[in-house]
């Protein structure tokens, strides 16, 4: 599952329900008691388990049932696929209401703490049923959006998105570059600096998105926010990461592109000789750019800083049971059999999506070499950064502070306007904002 963002339909309904919060009563308990008590005997739990799921991310839930409904034979699954945004909105107006809840929803990184801050009653805990007994089996920095201000778990985690360079292997072999040889970020311009005498720039750097700024600042520790929640746009690191992509730019490094249209044209033309991006957009390559196979390889992101981390990670979701769910002990047994278990994460593995959980990654469908890149053992290459990626916090106000740095990025790599000023300016816009 790609990184993803709440479409203008989602956007509305969660603003709707901000706004008539105070007057209705949140989900609180699923007012069956026994339905939200520790699971002693797994197979007596019976009945139905409605998943809802959105489109592109069903293949690896549909997948399992059949395995799920043989361990539990009380237990049967509905899988209901609908747009992305559906299942956005029919969580929240569900959340609002108490009704019409499936026992089993996807949501994703980004909306984890916007759920669980407007509907802080809405979700089941799941150290209920024995989740916290299992957290360390998962990445850690898969944790923060989906942990409470009390500790409480809220989501199992499903997949991850970890960054690293791919490259065309024709142009570096061409150009004389040594991949092994990229290790810090000047070592990735040098780079660039060969690719230039071919008449190829660097990577291309979107302005539709914040991807490239995001996954820099998370890959030095950091996010939008501190940890203590308070806005962290105008952080030295931040405007270093602004500072940083904006020379790229001045340098002939970046190609701008500006949209998903216009990035597939930079890769499938030749204009670039690399692409910073999580482990997601290999499927991309192989539907986008089926003529592309062997041409690309795939080598760990730069440093940053001297004996800096080589790792970050951009999207990611997780398995939320709603605490007005008709059946929350079924839908915890789904979610955990789906996204926790070796056999259930090789699934993932073969369908396109990198499992968050630690114990799969020596499996052969994370270790064995993939065609399309020159028979490179490319996810290992990613799976072996998922430990080192820094667990960032989030807050239920991602949404806001995302456009604001999306436009400001745009004004320090498109006008050239100065990065600490911009930074410091869009800070000041997000608290503002958010009544900080």
């Amino acid at each position: 599952m790609s990184h993803r963002t709440m479409g203008a339909k989602a956007l509305a309904v969660a603003a709707a329900t901000a706004a008539t919060i105070a007057l209705t009563s949140c989900s609180g308990s699923s007012g069956n008691d026994a339905a939200l008590a520790p699971i002693t005997d797994p197979q007596a739990v019976s009945g139905t388990v409605n998943v809802l799921a959105w489109q592109g991310s069903d293949g690896p839930l549909k997948a399992v049932i059949p395995a799920f409904e043989k361990e539990y034979p009380n237990l049967t699954v509905n899988l209901e696929v609908v747009g992305y945004d559906d299942v956005s909105t029919r969580l929240t107006v569900g959340l609002q209401s108490g009704t019409n809840l499936p026992d089993v929803v996807g949501v994703t990184v980004e909306r984890m703490k916007t759920v669980t801050g407007t509907f802080p009653d809405g979700l089941v805990d799941l150290s209920t049923f024995g989740l916290d007994e299992r957290e360390s089996e998962w990445a850690p920095a898969k944790w923060p959006a989906a942990t409470g201000d009390d500790n409480e778990l809220f989501g199992v985690p499903w997949d991850m998105g970890p960054v690293a360079v791919y490259y065309r292997a024709d142009l570096f072999e061409q150009a004389g570059i040594d991949p092994a040889s990229i290790v810090t970020w000047d070592d990735y311009l040098a780079a660039g600096d060969k690719l230039q005498d071919l008449g190829v720039k660097l990577f291309p750097l979107s302005v539709a998105n914040s991807q490239l700024y995001s996954s820099q600042l998370q890959q030095l520790g950091e996010s939008y926010f501190t940890d203590s929640g308070e806005v962290n746009l105008d952080s030295d690191d931040s405007i270093a990461v602004a500072t940083r992509l904006q020379k790229a730019v001045q340098g002939g490094y970046a190609e701008i592109v500006n949209n998903d249209d216009g990035l597939t044209t930079a890769l499938k033309s030749g204009a670039v000789g690399s692409l910073i991006m999580p482990v997601w957009y290999s499927g991309s390559f192989q539907t986008n750019l089926p003529e592309m196979a062997g041409q690309w390889g795939v080598l760990t992101l730069p440093e940053l800083e001297d004996g800096g981390s080589r790792a970050s990670n951009q999207g990611g979701s997780y398995l939320v049971v709603p605490a007005k769910s008709s059946n929350p002990q079924g839908g915890y047994l789904f979610a955990t059999f789906a996204l926790g278990t070796v056999d259930s994460a090789n699934t993932m593995m073969e369908l396109g999506s990198m499992s968050s959980l630690l114990a799969a990654h020596s499996e052969p469908a994370f270790t064995e070499p993939v065609d399309y890149f020159g028979g490179q053992k490319v996810y290992q290459l990613f799976a072996d950064t998922i430990p080192d990626i820094a667990a960032v916090p989030f807050t239920s106000d991602y949404d806001k502070a995302d456009q604001i740095v999306i436009d400001a990025m745009n004004k320090i790599v498109v006008s050239n306007a100065d990065p600490a000023s911009t930074m410091k300016d869009a800070a000041a816009q997000l608290r503002n904002q958010i009544g900080q």
